[in-house]
């Protein structure tokens, strides 16, 4: 009987001792299992962007061809001030479109076109940017300053906007608006535009947009003159008409 306890206890030990080995193993696998599958995730996303950031670069190098038809570059004044999150708030002040999704735009301060003569330089500061290699990262505000248009016989080429404090400029690709960083390679673009529209003070900047506030107090306040002078008429016009319908009726009688 003893035997037979000492037989069922060493079983049981075996048995046990099986187990923790098991599950050891089984642990060890899921290990296994979980390095590797992490880095198959990390690689293929990786090579994802890679191959994302290629086509992107791919897609601004071949607009950036287009460039050689370029006849006319405008150079923009931005407000700062709203930058991405500005609407048009007026119809009739110009504004600068930021990106199609939204749309996001702001205000235009002041806008000049540069002379036949400099657009190869233009183009060849901006086409530096659109294919540049480099990333020192990007931020997430944009808040841009100056804004570019390239035309080519009547038609837009291209058009950016460039925040220099955050170092970002956006691109519009057919389907997104990206934020993208400026680097090294922007330096050229950045020189060409402080040069052809320096940035202004704060003073001179807040200047312009009293100015600009001023404009849309005067709008606003035609608008509710002419509302008024509208309502004046036709209440003119009704109590006219009413006038009329009331002598016609007792000349009937």
């Amino acid at each position: 009987m003893a035997s037979t306890r000492t037989s069922h206890f060493t079983i049981m030990k075996i048995l046990l001792l099986i187990g923790l080995l098991t599950a050891s193993s089984l642990a060890l696998a899921d290990d296994a299992f979980d390095q590797f599958s992490g880095k198959v995730y990390d690689e293929a996303c990786s090579q994802r962007q890679a191959g994302f950031e290629k086509a992107d670069r791919e897609y601004r190098a071949a607009i950036a061809a287009t460039f050689q038809y370029a006849d006319r570059i405008d150079v923009f004044l931005l407000d700062f001030d709203w930058g991405l999150g500005n609407y048009r708030v007026n119809e009739e002040e110009p504004v600068f479109r930021i990106s199609n999704d939204g749309p996001r735009e702001t205000q235009i301060f002041k806008q000049t076109t540069v002379p036949t003569t400099d657009i190869p330089q233009w183009c060849a500061a901006t086409t530096k940017l659109l294919v540049s290699q480099r990333f020192d990262g990007v931020a997430f505000c944009h808040l841009p300053i100056h804004g570019i248009r390239i035309w080519a016989r009547g038609h837009v080429l291209s058009q950016t906007s460039l925040c220099w404090h955050c170092q970002t400029y956006y691109f519009a690709y057919p389907d997104v608006t990206q934020s993208l960083a400026i680097s090294k390679d922007g330096a050229d673009l950045e020189k060409l535009c402080s040069e052809v529209m320096p940035v202004p003070s704060h003073e001179e900047m807040q200047k312009m947009q009293e100015a600009r506030e001023a404009r849309l107090k005067a709008k606003d306040a035609r608008e509710v003159k002419e509302a008024e002078e509208k309502e004046a008429r036709e209440t003119k016009e009704a109590k006219e008409k009413e006038a009329r319908e009331a002598h016609d009726a007792k000349g009937r009688r």
